[in-house]
């Protein structure tokens, strides 16, 4: 094996571009505009929180700029979740007709682009569509990591919140600072939280995408074989 048919054999990013189709780039636009939006507000939620701590803020301030982002992310969010449930009811009023036919539409895409990698070596496919494989999993593996660490998050908030309602019939004198204390870190872990979820949902989006270029790749090679 050569290093020139290595290099010749497409890149990741260009695989990613060639198996989606066209179409899905407007299908997708409301997506990607919801996960910036949302980041964005998480971003600035997180940053007015270290402002208010360094003392730049004040916290009465920093409380409302809080809340009104907050408001802010659900709006988003619900918004996106409405959009996603009305597509779901036009797909199901219309029998799935517009979704079985961009099925047909996407599998006549992959088999000319099977076609067109089956004239590349099979084994050097075959190694690419394992070691593109073994990254989809690497992926999948880190978003479980995120979802592992957003819930000791909230496993840890909660047990500090049950421990102040604890404190609060034995240590009178020790409540205000204690209630203090977890409103202020409360603000700060939801959005950790929020942001590893986030997080591992577009890691999960990611890998998916990967386990169909390495899907291409393998039928591809076997196509090869076969010729």
């Amino acid at each position: 094996m050569s290093q020139s048919s290595a290099i010749d054999l497409p890149s990741i990013p260009e695989m990613l571009g060639r198996v989606k189709l066209q179409e899905s780039r407007k299908t997708g636009r409301k997506d990607r505009c919801a996960v910036i939006a949302m980041s964005a507000l998480l971003g600035v939620m997180a940053a007015v929180v270290a402002v208010a701590k360094f003392g730049w803020m004040g916290m009465v301030t920093a409380k409302y700029t809080v809340v009104l982002l907050y408001a802010l992310l659900v709006l988003v969010y619900a918004t996106w979740v409405a959009l996603m449930l009305v597509e779901v009811f036009n797909q199901v009023r219309a029998g799935f007709r517009q979704a079985a036919q961009r099925v047909d539409r996407q599998i006549a895409h992959q088999r000319e682009l099977i076609s067109w990698l089956s004239s590349y070596p099979r084994e050097l496919l075959r190694e690419r569509a394992m070691l593109v494989e073994l990254e989809s999993k690497s992926w999948t593996r880190r978003a479980g990591i995120g979802v592992a660490f957003g819930a000791a998050f909230t496993v840890g908030l909660s047990l500090l919140a049950a421990a102040v309602k604890v404190n609060s019939t034995s240590l009178p004198s020790s409540v205000p600072t204690l209630n203090s204390y977890v409103n202020t870190i409360s603000v700060t872990v939801y959005a950790v939280m929020f942001g590893l979820l986030l997080g591992s949902a577009m890691a999960c989006v990611f890998a998916a995408r990967l386990e169909k270029v390495a899907g291409v790749f393998k039928e591809a090679a076997e196509r090869g074989s076969a010729v």
